[in-house]
């Protein structure tokens, strides 16, 4: 997975992308149609499935598998699918990059979700904290060996064990 994702970036074939850890597709759609000027439709009976009884819920918030979404300009989608293949990563199309500020979810052709999509800016809290190297730690560089001693031979070792 990593080599195929520095290869898609070496191609310069990604918009964006965004791994699918906590939260899964719910956090990674929010997280990407906020990072864009754009909105979002994705489509869940699109996404590969290891367990097929899982609900749509499930599929949504699933975070078990090692996945990324990725947001790829469709004259460029066939290059990346040509680079997931080569590295055998599966990759599907599930969604698309919409017009509107909205980030619609959708079970077969029914919509299921749809809300705006989240925006970044002023809106999320900004921390402001003092950065000072602590004091403590000149001194503590200071009282580092420069020179170590040499570890002992398995002869110095064997002595060692017989005394």
């Amino acid at each position: 997975m990593i080599e195929c994702c520095l290869d898609l970036y070496a191609a310069h074939v990604v918009d964006g992308i965004q791994d699918l850890g906590g939260a899964g597709l719910s956090c990674a759609t929010s997280e990407l149609a906020s990072n864009g000027d754009g909105g979002m439709r994705v489509w869940l009976d699109r996404v590969p499935l290891r367990d097929a009884t899982l609900r749509v819920e499930e599929i949504l918030m699933s975070e078990s598998q090692e996945r990324m979404m990725a947001v790829v300009e469709p004259a460029k989608l066939e290059e990346f699918m040509a680079i997931t293949r080569r590295w055998d990563v599966e990759a599907t199309v599930v969604g698309e990059v919409t017009e509107g500020k909205h980030l619609e979810v959708f079970w077969q052709k029914e919509l299921i979700h749809r809300r705006a999509a989240p925006v970044r800016g002023p809106r999320r809290p900004v921390y402001h904290r003092p950065i000072q190297r602590p004091a403590y730690l000149d001194g503590l560089q200071a009282s580092v060996p420069t020179t170590w001693p040499a570890p002992p031979t398995a002869r110095d070792l064997r002595q060692r064990c017989w005394r």
